[in-house]
């Protein structure tokens, strides 16, 4: 929670928050994560930010509700776990058995990320 709450800080009405989709095998834990980032996309909507996520098809059935807050395309290909873009920043998530989440503020590096990620949005066809 404060990594996401930090990674947000200072954001401006317009301002976008991209994601990489969850790498998370087990449905218990799957589900316990994607209830608190469905408080967390509140927040974010309250504060004008944009959202938008690149999700395997594998978790389409997972991410069905999240449909109404947030515009997620689906993928028949790999593409990177567990990472979020904002701003200038990068969150870095791992899920596994000891949670970890590094922020990494880097003009750079969130433009290289952003640039992927619009490569793969502006290609794929296919979303909810």
């Amino acid at each position: 929670k404060n990594a996401l709450s930090e990674l947000i800080e200072g954001a401006k009405k317009g301002d976008e928050y991209l994601i990489f989709s969850l790498g998370v095998e087990d449905l218990e834990r799957y589900e316990n994560i994607i209830s608190y980032y469905r408080d967390f996309e509140k927040v974010r909507k309250s504060k004008g930010i944009i959202s938008k996520a690149i999700a395997p098809k594998s978790q389409k059935p997972f991410l069905k509700e999240s449909e109404k807050i947030i515009n997620i395309k689906f993928v028949d290909f790999p593409t990177p776990l567990d990472v979020s873009i904002f701003n200038d920043k990068l969150l870095l998530s791992s899920w596994g058995e000891k949670e970890t989440f590094f922020i990494i503020e880097s003009k750079a590096l969130a433009e290289s990320f952003r640039k992927y990620f619009y490569f793969i949005w502006n290609k794929n066809q296919s979303s909810f």
